[in-house]
């Protein structure tokens, strides 16, 4: 059996989920604008397979600065040697499955972008 995995993504601002890893470690926003953004109170949400999954919430005072990237590692999967500006998250795993949407929501809960994932499998 072998498994195909296709992304789709979209955002409004200037902050994109620019990557998901497949295997439910991390989720990657990225500052593709001009300017840093702010994230205090922002959140990432993930559904997998038509469930809420995960829920990460920026918390503390962090801004992505431009043309820069961070990472949010599900608990125990963040590398030694990541950047200071990776967090870890309080849960095991961000999820898998064979739909899995990742959304990030400003602090009114507006969706700033989207990263979805299908994962399709043929013998």
């Amino acid at each position: 059996m072998s498994a195909k995995t296709t992304s789709k993504k979209s955002y409004k601002g200037i902050v994109s989920v620019s990557d998901c890893s497949p295997d439910g470690k991390y989720v990657c926003l990225e500052n593709v604008g001009r300017r840093e953004q702010v994230l205090d109170g922002w959140k990432i949400l993930r559904q997998v397979d038509g469930k809420d999954f995960a829920t990460f919430t920026f918390d503390r005072s962090f801004t992505l600065k431009t043309a820069t990237s961070t990472k949010i590692w599900a608990r125990g999967t963040k590398s030694f040697n990541a950047p200071l500006t990776d967090f870890e998250a309080s849960f095991p795993s961000w999820g898998t499955g064979s739909s899995v949407v990742t959304l990030l929501l400003d602090p009114a809960g507006v969706e700033q972008a989207s990263h979805n994932q299908t994962t399709t499998y043929s013998s």
